[in-house]
């Protein structure tokens, strides 16, 4: 999935490790073309993984200092191309060759177990040759001022083969993911950092534990703002650093789409409500009842603009995140490459304008958790759900 398509699901992580400054643009390019991709379409190999141009998926010797170095931004993606044999078709073809052996040799009742894996293996590699590989491709962002990688993939697995490939191709640096806890951490001024940390419910330093132990966070936040959305003022304005400027006002509320979940007592059960004011009285009946907002679609609007994502709020992940549009001018006197260096400007001020905005309204929300009133405002909400 490309940054520059006008919706796209991203998550992000801090850039972690010595980056060297003095020469960074030539040790940058050396290190993405000696782990470039290669095509495996002459050749019997299963998979090929390997950064690619984001400008140009075959792309994978050259990456052209146009298409990578955008300054404040290095940009590049990942691409794996794999070729799977249907197990329906190679069992056919397994069985197809046991009955032409048996019928060679009538002295057997049975295929012997070496034969049995030799033939397997023949019938593998025959429909191997026949098999095309699959590609797959999402890109990359780094952001050099404030070391922020923005992936467009949400995959547990395709994140996890990019955080290796990643780390064997810049062998100094690490990736952190940017969950809710980092992400109030980021949106946070430092005074706030030490309240946050009395906060924190984490067993350990580790991802997952910050994770999974403070699934509050993002809980608390969308409960909050559905809270905001239906009964006070959707009205923000911007407070942490980014493209606009603070003190910009915008609208921030809840929109289509909510997802509860809670266990009953026979596992947990989860609940969808879409529609134009999310049928919000069965989302308090389901608050009533114990279950709590996993994710929602929440819209952003500035003046004539609108953005809208669907939060997974456990990971803070954006699904489907969708800008005002954006889109290639094709005309006779500018080149193509100079009209999508543009875009790609263009792409990431809104990208970046509409994650400015959320990180204000999620800031905003932790500075009343972590210090604010919000046993008062707690009690509210609770009152308000639990009205009949």
């Amino acid at each position: 999935m490309g940054i520059l398509k006008n919706t796209v699901s991203i998550c992000q992580f801090h850039i972690t490790g010595p980056v060297p400054r003095d020469g960074f643009d030539q040790w940058l390019l050396e290190n993405l073309r000696k782990r470039g991709f290669h095509s495996i379409d002459d050749s019997i190999n299963e998979k090929s993984v390997g950064w690619v141009s984001i400008d140009d998926i075959q792309d994978s010797a050259l990456f052209l200092e146009s298409s990578v170095l955008r300054t404040p931004y290095v940009t590049f993606a990942f691409r794996k191309d794999e070729r799977k044999v249907p197990k329906p078709v190679l069992k056919h073809m397994y069985d197809q060759k046991c009955n032409e052996w048996l019928a060679d040799h009538p002295e057997f009742q049975w295929v012997p177990k070496d034969r049995k894996a030799e033939m397997k293996d023949m019938a593998y590699q025959a429909l191997l040759l026949k098999t095309l590989p699959i590609p797959s491709v999402f890109d990359a962002v780094w952001n050099r001022d404030s070391d922020l990688l923005t992936v467009t993939t949400l995959g547990a697995k395709p994140l996890e083969e990019f955080d290796t490939y990643f780390r064997e191709t810049f062998e100094k640096l690490g990736l952190s993911i940017v969950h809710p806890y980092a992400r109030a951490k980021l949106v946070l001024e430092k005074n706030y950092h030490s309240r946050l940390e009395q906060f924190n419910e984490a067993t350990s330093d580790s991802a997952v534990d910050l994770i999974k132990d403070n699934r509050w966070i993002g809980r608390d936040f969308l409960l909050w703002l559905v809270y905001r959305s239906l009964t006070t003022s959707s009205d923000y304005e911007i407070s942490v650093r980014g493209p606009l400027q603070t003190g910009e006002k915008f609208v921030a509320h809840v929109n289509q789409r909510i997802v509860l979940a809670g266990d009953d007592g026979t596992g947990e059960q989860r609940m969808v409500l879409t529609g134009p004011q999310m049928r919000f009285d069965e989302v308090r009946a389901a608050l009533r009842n114990g279950k709590e907002i996993e994710e929602a679609s929440i819209m952003l609007e500035r003046e004539q603009d609108e953005w809208k994502l669907t939060l997974k709020g456990e990971q803070f992940h954006f699904a489907s995140f969708k800008c005002p549009k954006v889109q290639i001018e094709r005309d006779d006197i500018t080149d193509e490459a100079t009209e999508r260096e543009a875009v790609f400007y263009e792409r990431m001020h809104l990208l970046e304008s509409g994650l400015q905005m959320f990180d204000s309204v999620f800031s905003e929300f932790m500075k009343l958790r972590v210090a604010g009133e919000w046993t008062k405002t707690r009690a509210a909400i609770k009152k308000w759900y639990e009205e009949n």
